[in-house]
């Protein structure tokens, strides 16, 4: 659901200071491609002299970044800055979601001899909150800390699959579905469809949708209202996870989702009681 937002208030320092500032963050979670200033301007209400000085103190926290312009500098855009990726590792339920699955990825990466991958929902992308790594490693965008989109690839679109419509229909409106390989879904009705897909059958693939010659399966921790919570998903490539392998690591990724239905690691949320 879309946050309503005030406009800029002319008044001092406090309240209305951490809300201008917060409107900023905000808007750049909306629209994660980055934002000139001149756009966040007009969604803020605020006075371009006074924008700078909030970009300015977010940029020298790291809460803010601008995109380089490929001659050194930057060009005028801002995004989220990394910052943001270490203060949400230590949110709680990130914790308590690590710690009760590291075991359980380092299983399924040993028996299944790949790269083991849990990512979470984060506005609108997905970031990879943990990663074990096989020997037998391979080139991969899921690096620990990396955000990703969720239109492109298993292991994000499958939390896409769970999330709402309207929370779809923004993904595709506000952040859009860039290409990143040939095989990367860049149609919205397509998307659709497949979003569809992975509901019904309970678990997504994808191959070669962010590096070439990659496939990942993937399956959602549902919370108890059924919105996505994280994802679990097996990533190697193509030419070692197919067929029996691909089968074996869905069946793995089934049991365990299935698992964590009946106990879920965050607590209290135990449909049964138990």
């Amino acid at each position: 659901m879309a946050r309503t937002r005030a406009r800029w208030s002319r008044r001092g320092t406090g309240p209305a200071t951490l809300e201008r500032a917060l409107q900023i963050l905000f808007l750049l979670e909306e629209n994660p491609s980055g934002m000139s200033v001149a756009a966040l301007v007009e969604g803020t209400g605020c006075p371009r002299a006074t924008l700078y000085r909030y970009l300015s103190l977010l940029e020298s926290h790291a809460l803010v970044s601008q995109v380089p312009d490929g001659r050194g500098g930057g060009s005028g855009r801002y995004t989220l800055g990394n910052r943001l990726i270490a203060l949400a590792s230590k949110v709680p339920v990130e914790r308590e979601l690590v710690r009760a699955l590291l075991p359980r990825m380092v299983e399924l990466s040993q028996r299944l001899g790949e790269t083991v991958i849990l990512v979470q929902p984060i506005g609108l992308q997905a970031i990879c909150i943990e990663r074990v790594e096989h020997p037998a490693r391979v080139r991969l965008s899921f690096e620990k800390g990396a955000v990703l989109p969720l239109h492109a690839g298993a292991s994000a679109r499958v939390l896409l699959a769970y999330m709402s419509d309207e929370e779809v229909e923004r993904v595709i409106r506000t952040v859009g579905l860039p290409r990143y390989t040939e095989r990367t879904i860049t149609d919205p009705a397509q998307l659709r469809e497949v979003l569809a897909e992975t509901r019904r059958r309970g678990w997504a693939v994808s191959d070669e949708e962010m590096d070439p010659g990659v496939r990942a399966v993937a399956v959602a921790i549902l919370d108890a209202s059924g919105h996505p919570r994280a994802a679990i998903s097996v990533v190697g490539p193509i030419f070692r996870l197919q067929g029996e392998k691909t089968e074996q690591a869905l069946e793995l990724l089934g049991r365990l989702r299935d698992e964590l239905k009946a106990k879920p690691p965050w607590g209290g949320e135990d449909p049964e009681g138990g």
